[in-house]
C-alpha cells in the first residue's frame, strides 16, 4: 500500500503548475475584449477549476489514505490533464488573436470562427467544464471525509453525505449526456472534412477533431474517477472514516473502584492507598 504522505505530496507536486496554468489561462481570458459566449464560459469554469484546486492542495494524507490508491491515481491524472488543458487552451487563443501573453484583445476585430474551430472552441470550453465537474465532486467528496473523520454520524453529517453523492450522481450523469453529444460533433466535422479542400482551413479542421478527441478521452477518464467516487458513500466506507482516530472509551459499570481491566496478558505491580 502507498504511504499516504508520499500520496499526498505527489498530489500537491501537480496541484501546482496546474494552478499556475489556470491563473495564466484566466489572465488571457480576461483580457479579451468583446468575447463570445464560449469563451466567456470558458472563464468561469477556469475560475471554478482554480477554486477547486487550491483547495484540494490543502486535503491531508489520512484523507487520500480513506479514499484509496485508485482514487489517488485517478485525481494525479485528471489533475495534469487540466494543467494540459490550460496550457493548449492559452495557446490556441493566442494563435487565434495573433497576441502576445497578456496583451489586451479585441476577438472581434482578431478572430473569424468559422466551422472548424467553432467546434474547436465549444470542445475546449467543455473540456475545461469537465474538469470543473470532476474535480468538484473529488473537493466535495475528500472535504466530506475530512469532516467524518473521527465523528459521529449527526443529521447534518448524514444530510452532507446525501448531499454530496446526489453532486456526483449529477456529474456522472451530465457527462454521460456530453458522451453523446461529442460523438456527434465528432461525426459531424468529420463529415464535413471529406468535403474541404486542401487549404487554411484543413488546419482548424485537424485541430478541431484532436481536440475533440482529447476530449472524449478526458470524459472517458472523468466518468471512471466519478464512479470510483461514489463508490465511497457505500455505508462500510463511511462507518470506516468514521471510526478512524476516535478515542476509545471503556465503562465498568458500577465497579468503579480500584484497578479495573479487560484481558491482561503480562505481570501487574499495584500499589493502593486506603
Amino acid at each position: 500500500m502507498a504511504d499516504p504522505l508520499s500520496i499526498s505530496t505527489g498530489i500537491v507536486s501537480l496541484v501546482v503548475p496546474a494552478l499556475h496554468g489556470a491563473r495564466l489561462l484566466l489572465t488571457d481570458v480576461h483580457k479579451i475584449i468583446d468575447a463570445p459566449e464560449a469563451i466567456g464560459r470558458l472563464g468561469e469554469d477556469v475560475d471554478s477549476v482554480y477554486a477547486n484546486l487550491t483547495v484540494l492542495q490543502n486535503i491531508e494524507a489520512p484523507v487520500w489514505d480513506s479514499l484509496g490508491t485508485v482514487v489517488a491515481e485517478h485525481a494525479k491524472a485528471t489533475i495534469t490533464s487540466c494543467k494540459l488543458a490550460c496550457d493548449t487552451i492559452r495557446l490556441d487563443i493566442q494563435q487565434w488573436t495573433g497576441t502576445s501573453p497578456g496583451e489586451n484583445v479585441s476577438w472581434r476585430d482578431r478572430v473569424t470562427v468559422g466551422f472548424f474551430k467553432e467546434h474547436h472552441l465549444r470542445a475546449a470550453s467543455s473540456q475545461m467544464q469537465t474538469h470543473k465537474l470532476t474535480l468538484g465532486s473529488l473537493v466535495g467528496t475528500a472535504t466530506l471525509y475530512s469532516s467524518l473523520r473521527g465523528s459521529h454520524l449527526t443529521e447534518d453529517l448524514r444530510s452532507g453525505i446525501v448531499s454530496q453523492q446526489n453532486c456526483t450522481v449529477a456529474a456522472i450523469e451530465s457527462i454521460q449526456t456530453q458522451v453523446a453529444v461529442v460523438e456527434r460533433s465528432l461525426a459531424e466535422v468529420r463529415s464535413s472534412s471529406s468535403e474541404s479542400s486542401a487549404n487554411e482551413e484543413d488546419v482548424d479542421m485537424e485541430a478541431a477533431i484532436g481536440q475533440i478527441e482529447e476530449l472524449m478521452e478526458v470524459l472517458q477518464s472523468s466518468q471512471t474517477l466519478l464512479r470510483e467516487l461514489l463508490s465511497k458513500y457505500q455505508t462500510k466506507d463511511i462507518e470506516k472514516v468514521c471510526a478512524a482516530n476516535r478515542p476509545t472509551q471503556i465503562t465498568f459499570g458500577r465497579n468503579y473502584r480500584g484497578m479495573q481491566m479487560g484481558i491482561n496478558h503480562g505481570s501487574i505491580t499495584w500499589n493502593s492507598d486506603r
